[in-house]
């Protein structure tokens, strides 16, 4: 007999049919997105990438080129990643043998653009790698995901919450006074708030 003391949830074909779509319309939605960018970085006062503090570079999808730009202006170290799979083409992005080739430390936290947040795990994961490079490699890494908007900023937030100790919605304002596109939406502020409170915090320096 089944229970009939809570409302079934929906059936599973309809929760793999929603996540199929919604993958296909990432990679869709992929190209366009990278191009508006471009753009934005072209004509508007907006960039690539912003430093946020000694540490810690913001930024979108980094394209080989833009490696180099970034060792030699940014003393970049150590690399993270918020991006899918399909983002990381190698037909655009550098492979892991080719960073370790730049001497840059890589490390790739995958989340689903537009619906996922990074798991704790995934963050604990992130701060340990930033704290790494920060001492076993004296110089900075550079977080991004492919606009340097929301995954990579969540990150960049929980990061500043356990190195500054500030409340989510004061360091989410601080990040965005360095990076003005940073958009972290409803659900992601009160993820990053439960963080806070229970006080996740580790020693970055």
């Amino acid at each position: 007999m089944p229970d009939l003391t809570s409302p079934p949830g929906p059936p599973k074909p309809l929760i793999r049919d929603y996540f199929m779509k919604m993958s296909s319309l990432r990679r869709v939605f992929f190209f366009p997105t990278i191009m508006y960018n471009v753009l934005a970085d072209t004509v508007t006062s907006r960039n690539w990438f912003n430093r946020i503090d000694e540490h810690i570079v913001l930024g979108a999808i980094p394209f080989r080129k833009a490696l180099l730009h970034l060792i030699t202006t940014e003393d970049i170290k150590g690399v993270i990643s918020m991006n899918e799979e399909f983002e990381l083409n190698p037909k655009w992005y550098a492979t892991p043998a080719e960073m370790a080739r730049l001497d840059l430390e890589f490390l790739n936290l995958p989340v689903d653009d537009y619906v996922g947040l990074p798991s704790s795990e995934q963050i604990a994961s992130g701060l340990d790698f930033i704290q790494h490079i920060i001492t076993d490699k004296q110089g900075s890494v550079y977080v991004h995901c492919k606009a340097g908007r929301s995954r990579s900023a969540y990150l960049v937030t929980a990061y500043l919450i356990a190195k500054e100790g500030g409340k989510a919605e004061d360091v989410i304002e601080h990040l965005k006074s360095k990076r003005p596109q940073v958009w972290i939406g409803p659900k992601g502020v009160r993820s990053l708030k439960d963080y806070y409170k229970e006080a996740i915090k580790r020693p970055v320096q």
